[in-house]
């Protein structure tokens, strides 16, 4: 079973004027743009008939609203000094970065430094191989001689053993015939 009901809302000029040229829509109690879905207000129900304007209230709304004005000039000149105090700060801030630029420098200074100096020892090392390089060269020059020199005695050795087998023929050769 369902019981209609029907609500009174109060609506700003704006919204009826929206709702009138389809660039605003209800939904259920919220007044939201029809392209971006994004909600503009929300509706709140009026019970009766709308209120009477009263001249006594007009006074007391203007006495709050006077109020309401001294207490925002109070808020503005604690909020301009409180952000003075802010920026007072952030130039700490900005001298605290600028300290750390300098010290960054410096430590790019120091890395260029000692790349430099790390690029001078790599070309004394550098040169220092190249020494080793030709004396290690120099070491396979001797040791080919050396093979050279190694294959000459082995032929020399092995001919020395076929004249001493040649004597040993001959002695044993000569001592048989007797």
């Amino acid at each position: 079973m369902s019981l209609p009901v029907t609500v009174t809302f109060m609506l700003a000029d704006w919204v009826v004027k929206g709702l009138a040229n389809g660039t605003l829509e209800r939904v259920g109690g919220v007044i939201r743009e029809v392209g971006t879905k994004q909600v503009v207000t929300w509706l709140r129900e009026i019970t009766g008939q709308p209120a009477q304007v009263n001249k006594s209230n007009n006074l007391l709304n203007l006495i709050f609203s006077g109020a309401n004005l001294v207490t925002t000039g109070a808020n503005a000149a604690f909020t301009g000094n409180g952000l003075a105090n802010v920026n007072q700060r952030l130039g700490g801030v900005e001298q605290a970065n600028l300290g750390n630029i300098a010290v960054s420098g410096a430590n790019l200074v120091a890395t260029v430094a000692s790349a430099a100096a790390t690029k001078k020892e790599l070309t004394n090392f550098n040169g220092r191989l190249g020494v080793v390089e030709e004396q290690l060269g120099g070491i396979e020059q001797s040791l080919k001689l050396t093979q050279g020199v190694l294959q000459v005695t082995t032929a020399n050795s092995i001919l020395n053993l076929g004249v001493s087998m040649m004597g040993f023929v001959v002695i044993a050769f000569a001592s048989w015939r007797e």
